[in-house]
C-alpha cells in the first residue's frame, strides 16, 4: 500500500491497474465456461472456481478500499491470458470453434456491468499473443516459421477469436489490455511482406480494435523481449549486454510510428500504454530526463517474492538486482532503495533511452533516422511527443533534421 500511495503521488499521469489473482474461470465438467453459479460446485475453493460477479466483488471491494487510501486505480484485469490458461494446449482444439470465444465473451461483459455497478472499472483481460485471438500464430513458433494463419472456423469461413467477441471488446469494457512479447531485434517496423508488422502485436489487431484503443484507451501490461524460455531460439541470452538494452526503447518508438505509418493515429494509444516492471518490493522513483512516453506511462508493479529468488523467468523480466539481506535478516525483502540497483538494461531503457539523436533508436545516425522525421514533419504537441521532436521544442521541423545532421555516423 505504501508503495502504491508513494507512486501515486511521484508519477506524472499514474495509472494503475490490478490484476485479479487468482481468476480460474467458472468451467463446468465440459469444459464449458458459466457465467453464474453451477450445481454441485464448491464455491469456497476460489482457486477452482470463480462466478462473474464473485470477480466483480472483488474490484468492488478493492476498489473501495483504494478509494478509501486516496488511490485511483484505472482498471482491473480481469484474468490473465484466458486463452491459454483455460484453454492452452489441453483444450487447444475448442480455440478453432466458436464457443469458448462466445463463452468468454458473456462472461467478461458480465464482470463489467456487475463490477460497474459498484463504481469499478474492467479492462479486457489481455489474450495470450497467437492462440487464436489474432488469426495469426504470434507464438515463439510462429515467429519462426513466418507468422503463419490460424482459423477459428465460424460455420461461414475462417475469422479470429477478437473478431468473434468484437462487441465486447467495443462496447463491454473500460480499456483494451494486451501484451506483447517479441524476439530479439524484432521491434521495427515493415513496409512490405507478410512480416511488416515485425514483433508488434497490434499490427495485427482487427481495424476496429486500432480504432477502439484510439478512442476509448489501451493499456500493454506485459512487454518483454522473450525469454529463452518462451523462445529458445531468442537471439541472446545476456539481456545485460551491451546491446540489448536499447530494444525497448526501440519497441516503444516503433509502435508509435509504426501504428502511424498504417493510417493509426496514435499519440494518445502510447501515452496510455503501460510498461510492466518487476521491481523486489522497493519503490524506485523514476530519475530525471527520461523520454517523454515515460511520464504518461502506466507502471505495473509485479513485486517479487524474495530477494533470494532463483526463477529464471522471474530474474530475465526484473528491473532490479535482488537485493542481499543482512546477516540473520533471513529471505525477508529489503524496503530500502539503497540496497538494490538497476540492471543496466533497466537504466538505459527505462531512464536513459537512445540519444535523442538516434531518433530510431538503432545505435547509429543515418539516412533512417531523417526518414523517421519525415513521417511527423510539422506535427506539433508538448515538448518531446514524439522522438522525432529531437530537440524537444514542441514541433517537428528543420531545427531537428540540423541536430541530427550534426550527430551524422555518430554511433553509440
Amino acid at each position: 500500500m505504501n508503495f502504491i500511495q508513494q507512486y501515486e503521488a511521484g508519477a506524472a499521469n499514474p495509472k494503475i491497474v490490478i490484476r485479479i489473482f487468482p481468476s480460474p474461470g467458472n468451467f463446468d465438467s465440459n469444459h464449458r465456461l458459466n457465467t453464474g453459479p453451477i450445481s454441485g460446485v464448491n464455491y469456497c475453493d476460489f482457486n477452482d472456481y470463480r462466478t462473474a460477479q464473485d470477480v466483480a466483488n472483488e474490484m468492488i471491494q478493492i476498489h473501495d478500499y483504494n478509494a478509501a487510501h486516496g488511490i485511483s486505480e484505472y482498471g482491473f484485469k480481469p484474468a490473465n491470458e484466458p486463452n491459454l490458461e483455460w484453454y492452452g494446449l489441453t483444450y487447444q482444439s475448442q480455440l478453432q470453434t466458436v464457443t469458448p470465444w462466445s463463452d468468454m465473451y458473456g462472461y467478461f461483459f458480465d464482470i463489467t456491468d456487475l463490477a460497474a455497478a459498484g463504481g469499478a472499472r474492467s479492462l479486457t483481460p489481455p489474450m495470450a499473443q497467437g492462440w487464436y485471438a489474432e488469426g495469426v500464430d504470434l507464438t515463439a513458433n510462429g515467429l519462426q516459421n513466418g507468422w503463419p494463419s490460424q482459423c477459428v472456423s465460424s460455420g461461414t469461413g475462417c475469422t479470429s477469436g477478437y473478431s468473434l467477441m468484437e462487441q465486447y471488446y467495443t462496447g463491454g469494457n473500460y480499456g483494451i489490455d494486451w501484451h506483447n512479447y517479441w524476439q530479439f531485434e524484432d521491434t521495427w517496423y515493415q513496409a512490405c511482406g507478410t512480416q511488416g508488422g515485425g514483433g508488434h502485436v497490434p499490427y495485427y489487431f482487427p481495424i476496429w480494435m486500432l480504432a477502439q484503443i484510439n478512442s476509448g484507451g489501451g493499456a500493454i501490461t506485459e512487454a518483454d523481449l522473450h525469454s529463452p524460455a518462451q523462445d529458445p531460439a531468442t537471439g541472446t541470452t545476456d539481456k545485460d549486454s551491451s546491446y540489448t538494452p536499447t530494444e525497448i526503447g526501440a519497441f516503444i518508438t516503433n509502435e508509435d510510428q509504426g501504428l502511424n505509418s498504417i493510417g493509426v493515429q496514435s499519440p494518445a494509444f502510447v501515452a496510455d500504454q503501460i510498461l510492466s516492471v518487476q521491481l523486489d518490493g522497493v519503490y524506485r522513483p523514476a530519475a530525471g530526463g527520461e523520454p517523454a512516453f515515460v511520464a504518461d506511462q502506466i507502471l505495473s508493479v509485479q513485486p517479487v517474492l524474495g530477494p533470494t529468488d532463483t526463477n529464471a523467468e522471474q530474474e530475465w523480466h526484473e528491473a532490479y538486482e535482488d537485493a542481499t539481506p543482512a546477516p540473520g535478516a533471513g529471505p525477508t525483502p529489503t524496503t530500502t532503495p539503497q540496497s538494490v540497483s538497476e540492471r543496466p538494461r533497466f537504466t538505459q531503457w527505462y531512464v536513459m533511452g537512445c540519444p535523442d539523436w538516434d531518433v530510431n533508436c538503432d545505435h547509429v545516425d543515418n539516412i533512417e533516422d531523417l526518414g523517421a522525421i519525415g513521417i511527423y514533419w510539422q506535427q506539433a504537441g508538448s515538448p518531446g511527443f514524439v522522438r522525432a521532436d529531437a530537440l524537444w521544442q514542441g514541433v517537428v521541423n528543420i531545427v531537428d533534421l540540423t541536430y541530427v545532421g550534426d550527430h551524422w555516423g555518430d554511433t553509440w
